[in-house]
């Protein structure tokens, strides 16, 4: 995973930390991310959840919380 140089943030208005964040949420959930890129064509990012089991309903399941 990439993070920008500090100049580079600066120009772009970021900090190169939001797919860290995506990944670790997204992987905290069972899923995936994965990046695919092509010179000169562009990025793709994406990612992957598993389905609720059935029966599941929101809130009943316990997520790990992030400590900083």
């Amino acid at each position: 995973y990439f993070q920008s140089a500090h100049h580079q943030a600066l120009a772009r208005g970021g900090t190169g930390i939001g797919l860290a964040l995506v990944r670790e949420l997204v992987e905290l959930h069972g899923g995936e991310v994965g990046i695919d890129s092509r010179l000169g064509e562009g990025t793709r990012v994406w990612f992957t959840l598993p389905r609720a089991a059935a029966g599941t309903e929101t809130g009943d399941v316990d997520v790990p919380v992030l400590h900083a």
